[in-house]
């Protein structure tokens, strides 16, 4: 089976797409890289399998649509980390959800997105994936052993590189939407090493074992962790969290320093800066967007956006976004304030 990995960037704007280690055996798997990347009804609790808070994880392309169905038109975007509650039981992979913030949101949003941050450590069961304290899995649903849930997790090989999703199970006791306590146990620390640059390795499940994975080519390349350190195998954990694990043979190397974090450009939301031509405005606190005559977010406050047309019916097509979640509609004009460039 080929999987792929996908190079997954960050939001580009409104009108593009969002959007101890353990060693064992495991399914062969080839990696390559590849390129990417009303809000005030009450809420009624949603079935058993659905838990009623959950947390959008990654993602491309929209989330949050005006209903259920294939063609209701997409309405916004969520960054992971964003708490969701829950109002319906989800339909043909969307769920009536409730989102509170600056921007407070009532949509359907993608099941595909909806998991939880893991609060202690471990091996994701059934599969190669380790997980620690913060990592975010994907929810399928119960299992067939009480306490025990179905879980999807896509190993960060890098902030920006995601290896394939391994389908595992994983205690729910576990896994929460807070983050996990300051006392959680972070996975065994090991020796940091880089893989060779410009060539492919393989992760094995064992010393000389099956192939779990082929580690993608990388300038410099990939930054590993030695957990168990052998003549010619070495145990290693890979990746950023969740992480894959195996073992390797390739000559490995000194990672040097970690690169500088680049800093974020300015105090506009990442999801209104790519679409620069479009005249940035602020929408005033009270404000009701609407798409197809039902309100779908009210701003709880004053919120940017970028305008994208006028109606003669008194009201103005935006694009609202903060720092988690975008939205799409429109609003009376006398909400709309120019911002000054």
């Amino acid at each position: 089976m080929v999987r792929s990995v996908r190079q997954v960037g960050l939001f580009l704007g409104l009108l593009v797409a969002l959007t101890g280690a353990g060693c064992g055996g495991g399914e062969e798997t080839t990696i390559t890289v590849g390129s990417e990347t009303g809000a005030e009804a009450p809420v009624a609790p949603p079935t058993v399998e659905w838990p009623s808070t959950m947390l959008t994880g990654p993602g491309t392309g929209p989330a949050l649509f005006l209903g259920p169905e294939d063609e209701a038109p997409a309405i916004g975007y969520v960054r992971p980390g964003v708490e969701v509650e829950l109002a319906e039981q989800p339909v043909n992979g969307r769920a009536l959800a409730r989102i509170r913030g600056s921007i407070k949101v009532r949509a359907h949003v993608v099941t595909s997105r909806l998991g939880f941050r893991v609060q202690q450590r471990g091996k994701i069961g059934g599969t190669e994936v380790y997980v620690g304290p913060g990592d975010f899995v994907r929810y399928l649903g119960p299992s067939d052993q009480a306490g025990i849930a179905r879980v999807e997790a896509m190993p960060r090989l890098t902030n920006e590189i995601f290896a394939p999703a391994f389908e595992g199970v994983y205690p729910m006791e576990r896994l929460a939407v807070a983050e996990p306590p300051q006392d959680a146990e972070r996975p065994t620390a090991g020796t940091p090493r880089r893989l060779p640059g410009g060539v492919e390795v393989a992760l094995h499940a064992s010393p000389g074992g099956p192939v779990v994975a082929t580690l993608p080519p990388q300038n410099p390349g990939l930054l590993l962790e030695v957990v168990r350190d052998g003549a010619q195998w070495k145990g290693v954990r890979v990746g950023v969290g969740p992480y894959l694990v195996g073992y390797v043979s390739a000559a490995l190397v000194d990672p040097g320093a970690a690169p500088a974090a680049e800093s974020p450009a300015g105090d506009i939301p990442e999801m209104l800066r790519a679409d620069a031509d479009k005249p940035l405005v602020r929408v005033a606190s009270g404000a009701r967007v609407r798409s197809n005559d039902r309100t779908v977010a009210i701003l709880e406050g004053e919120v940017l956006g970028r305008e994208l047309g006028r109606f003669e019916d008194g009201t103005v097509d935006v694009f609202v976004a903060n720092d988690q979640i975008g939205v799409r509609g429109v609003v009376p004009a006398a909400s709309v304030t120019p911002v000054n460039p």
